[in-house]
């Protein structure tokens, strides 16, 4: 897996931006991450 991936980060009513973040780390047994392929 990756070290960065790209988010829709929420910065304020009105305001989403793409970033790039740190890729989260699973640390209970009852997490998950889930990869998005493509929306609309």
């Amino acid at each position: 897996m990756k070290d960065k991936m790209k988010a829709a980060v929420f910065e304020g009513e009105g305001v989403l931006k793409i970033k790039e973040v740190d890729v989260p780390k699973i640390e209970k047994a009852d997490e998950l991450i889930v990869e998005v392929e493509m929306c609309s």
